[in-house]
């Protein structure tokens, strides 16, 4: 399931970085690229655009596109919108993305399709997710590749302390703080995996309806942005919010002639 999955995803993720040089970051999140109105998005946590104090200049941020060993700054404007959705988008112009190997079968964008219009996996589904670790730490380029991590868990109770299970859920996962991304103790702690995307398998749903699962059955859920190791859980926000918040900003852009919907 989990290598299905992740193979089902590859092209559709990013690290996010500010730039140090050309081939140094510091790693801050994870980011996703989505396409809906038919604009491409790279999509985050609105807090993985905040370090040392202060926000982020766009020139500071580098992202990358499967199929290329290269980063690129994001260029274009950021919308964001905070607690308790935080979320975050930047649109990626279609020159760069087709510079950049982005239409690729391998970097397609996450379809409007692929995003559930809600939060509503049957009990005791399988949830995916996927994202870089090692938030903090400055990396070389080259090596982030090897700071994915990917994971099958399923839904767990949304401690009241740490979130709203209004606009959130929660996600099953006992992070070791000792552990690293590469050690067999335990799974390491979560660092970096904010802005990860959620998806709902529909293993679970396929299988209670005598039905053959493929991976084309899973819609995007949620976005990952919290973690609480006493519950031994990761937060996130519930799609609708993110997908509600998401098509009201690209109306914004259409309204302020940033962008042209056909």
């Amino acid at each position: 399931m989990t290598d299905t999955m992740r193979e089902y995803t590859k092209g559709c993720v990013t690290p996010i970085c500010s730039n140090i040089n050309e081939r140094e970051g510091a790693l801050h999140g994870t980011g996703a690229y989505v396409s809906a109105l038919g604009q491409t998005m790279l999509v985050t946590n609105d807090h993985n655009f905040d370090f040392r104090g202060r926000s982020c200049a766009p020139d500071d941020l580098a992202i990358m596109f499967a199929g290329s060993p290269l980063f690129y700054h994001v260029h274009n404007s950021l919308y964001a919108i905070g607690y308790p959705i935080d979320c975050a988008l930047s649109r990626i112009a279609p020159e760069v993305w087709t510079q950049a190997g982005g239409d690729a079968p391998a970097g397609a964008a996450i379809a409007e399709a692929q995003l559930a219009l809600a939060h509503d996996p049957v009990e005791n589904e399988l949830l995916f997710f996927e994202g870089y670790l090692g938030e903090g730490q400055t990396l070389a380029y080259a090596t982030l590749p090897d700071r994915m991590a990917a994971h099958v868990t399923q839904e767990a109770p949304v401690p009241p302390e740490y979130g709203d299970e209004r606009f959130h859920f929660a996600l099953q996962y006992w992070g070791d703080l000792d552990a690293e991304p590469s050690a067999d103790q335990g799974l390491p702690a979560p660092k970096g995996f904010s802005g990860s995307l959620v998806w709902n398998t529909g293993y679970t749903e396929a299988r209670s309806r005598g039905q053959l699962w493929t991976p084309q059955d899973a819609k995007v859920t949620g976005v990952v942005w919290g973690w609480s190791s006493s519950k031994a859980c990761l937060i996130a926000t519930r799609i609708e919010f993110i997908r509600s918040w998401l098509m009201r900003s690209l109306e914004v852009m259409q309204a302020s002639a940033e962008i042209r919907v056909e």
